[in-house]
């Protein structure tokens, strides 16, 4: 296996080396080890856990907002339901990490791609269910 090298033009050229050049060896992803990414034994469920959780705190901020700036005309429901959506966020990050469960970015870079996709199945389902 070879390794990358700088073209020769960079080498010899008279203006300045380019900036964003690293050798392969720093500019490689790091190991889970070096990430302290523990490695999920479950990592779907785990993150669609995450999402249900997170993403029903969203959806259940923003009708609450909703419903709440009501009262205030249709610009109340609207700023009701932007800032349910915070809180909800919010609410919903905090009842994660209290449960324990993590976020697909702080699992093993491996496992990252299932994570994502269930994470994101999750937030949907919590969304859904709120309908």
């Amino acid at each position: 296996m070879t390794t990358w090298a700088p073209p020769e033009t960079d080498l010899t050229g008279s203006g300045p080396a380019a900036p964003t050049w690293a050798p392969p060896e720093v500019d490689a992803p790091a190991s889970p080890e070096e990430n302290n990414a523990a490695r999920a034994t479950n990592p779907g469920t785990e993150a669609f856990a995450s999402g249900v959780i997170e993403g029903g705190g969203a959806a259940a901020g923003i009708y609450a907002g909703a419903r709440l700036g009501q009262a205030a005309g249709p610009y109340g429901m609207a700023a009701g339901a932007v800032l349910g959506a915070v809180v909800g966020s919010e609410a919903g990050q905090g009842l994660r990490e209290a449960v324990g469960l993590r976020t697909p970015q702080q699992m093993a870079p491996d496992q990252r791609s299932l994570a994502e996709f269930t994470y994101s199945l999750g937030g949907g389902a919590a969304a859904a269910a709120t309908g």
